[in-house]
């Protein structure tokens, strides 16, 4: 299923290409580097271009919401599960607009994030978070 999903090769070496030229701390450097690894396990797509996708996912957040990403920790379990939803649905649809065929992948995409957002909630779950 997942590997059916496609990306507009253009598309993903722009985030393979950005990634690789900013400059961030060391603890947000950290959490994209494990959010990426888990995140290829259910996204057909580069471990570089998903720490592109992940970084632009989170700068939005920060912008919309005016936090830094590493300030949620302080915040109440509930408060940070809901951040991280959002984190998740912002992803996936940055994710989309790379798709090479929309129409036939999103549902394909939408799927994988599931699973994959799941999956997060049963580790988190798990490890008592």
């Amino acid at each position: 299923m997942a590997n059916d999903i496609r990306f507009k090769e253009k598309d993903v070496e722009e985030l393979e290409e950005k990634f690789t030229k900013i400059e961030i701390d060391k603890s947000t450097r950290n959490l994209i580097n494990q959010s990426a690894k888990f995140l290829i396990r259910f996204i057909p797509i580069s471990e570089m271009a998903m720490k592109g996708n992940i970084w632009r996912t989170i700068k939005q957040w920060q912008i919309d919401n005016k936090k830094i990403i590493g300030d949620i920790t302080a915040l109440p379990l509930d408060e940070q599960n809901e951040i991280t939803k959002d984190l998740f649905a912002r992803g996936k649809e940055l994710m989309k607009r790379m798709l090479v065929n929309p129409e036939e992948q999103k549902e394909l995409l939408d799927k994988a994030y599931d699973e994959a957002y799941k999956f997060y909630l049963e580790l988190a779950k798990k490890m008592g978070l």
